[in-house]
């Protein structure tokens, strides 16, 4: 007797959310197939983006590249299929993906679909920015990009740095650790506090460490634009109201943007993420009166706020959730995101500052937690 054909489920991104919902439904679903989609085979722990461009001692690559294929070697090719890859799009209706391996195309097949591609920056692509990988890179090789990116911040004199988000924080956090005197550090925001997302007196307390350091800081003061001299290389930034500043290097921190090139615009907000419900269905679930079986979790999601600390308490649900659905047992569980973020921020290795539900931490309790290594002794459990 023929046995059943197994559910597949396909996931689409090998970063946190990815990989996460991956060993939830393998563990959780008896007899599930996850085919995992990611233009990379490498996870990259990117927490620790800041430190490792700004610091390339502080850590040794294997601590925070790791092998995607060995962290899934424990299931069987019965259950688990990883396939090398970029998206390209889907058909929500015949219920496929297509997926482009070095110029090689070819159609993946459905049961149901979880979007996990994720966020990008300009400074990971490279646009309007020195090249610095705070992202995983599509189709690059990555310890060669963050090489790059290390030994360009290494020689810089000066540094303009845009965004004062805790990126931009971090990042200036740690060069000033590293060259105090020797280098002209800037920082440039257009809001008017440090850590915007965060309570006033975080962002007050982020300024006075950067301050405290050297870094010379504009805040209300939004980049216009950003360009590179083709024979000097050096870059001029333009700032609201036309002033202009120089420096040997420019990094933009100002946010993430959306990998959706392979998602339909039906699927997305007007800012380009994944319109999703409270139990992370995408919100465009019919089409032509049909279901279309397809969730989305992590960054790439329009919940704001897109941060490691959220990943935990989205993958149980989105699990969950498919369980029910493909078992026919179980109840349906909703995501309630916390109305107070919170986060930490470190200022080098010897200071920071962040918020823990409503109020703000000490900076010793930013080292003891985060500052010392930035999670990097616990990047393998992400993964596995």
């Amino acid at each position: 007797m023929e046995s059943a054909k197994p559910t597949t489920v396909v996931v689409i991104g090998g970063s946190n959310a990815g990989v996460a919902v991956s060993h939830g439904l393998l563990k959780q679903i008896p007899g599930v197939k996850v085919i995992l989609i990611n233009p990379s085979d490498k996870y990259y722990f990117n927490v620790a983006a800041p430190r490792v461009v700004a610091k390339p001692k502080a850590f040794s690559a294997d601590q925070y590249i790791f092998s995607i294929l060995e962290a899934f070697e424990q299931y069987p090719p019965s259950s688990f299929r990883f396939v090398l890859g970029k998206a390209t799009k889907f058909e929500a209706g015949a219920k496929t993906v297509t997926v482009d391996s070095s110029g090689e195309l070819s159609t993946i097949s459905y049961d149901y679909l979880v979007i996990a591609s994720g966020s990008t920056s300009l400074a990971t692509r490279g646009q309007g920015s020195t090249k610095v990988p705070f992202k995983s890179t599509e189709g690059e090789d990555l310890p060669a990009a963050l090489a790059e990116a290390q030994k360009t911040l290494a020689a810089a004199r000066s540094i303009i740095i845009g965004g004062g988000g805790p990126v931009g924080v971090e990042l200036a956090g740690e060069l000033v650790d590293v060259y105090s005197d020797r280098k002209d550090i800037t920082l440039v925001t257009a809001s008017r506090q440090m850590l915007p997302s965060l309570k006033a007196g975080t962002g007050s307390a982020a300024l006075k460490l950067l301050k405290a350091r050297g870094v010379r800081v504009l805040s209300s003061r939004s980049v216009e634009k950003a360009t590179q001299h083709p024979v000097s290389k050096e870059w001029t930034v333009t700032l609201d109201g036309g002033e202009k500043i120089s420096a040997d290097v420019y990094v933009s921190a100002t946010g993430v943007l959306p990998n959706n090139e392979f998602i339909p615009s039906s699927f997305l907000n007007e800012d380009g993420w994944v319109k999703v419900d409270n139990e992370f269905r995408a919100l465009a679930a019919m089409i032509d009166g049909r279901k279309t079986y397809i969730y989305a979790v992590g960054d790439i999601t329009h919940h704001p706020l897109r941060t490691l600390y959220r990943i935990p308490g989205q993958i149980p649900v989105v699990v969950n959730n498919l369980k029910v659905e493909i078992t026919g047992q179980g109840k349906r569980v909703i995501y309630k995101p916390s109305e107070k973020p919170s986060m930490l921020v470190p200022v080098g290795r010897s200071s920071g500052t962040g918020q823990f539900g409503g109020w703000t931490m000490w900076s010793w309790m930013v080292v003891l937690f985060k500052s010392k290594d930035f999670f990097i002794s616990k990047a393998a459990t992400y993964i596995s």
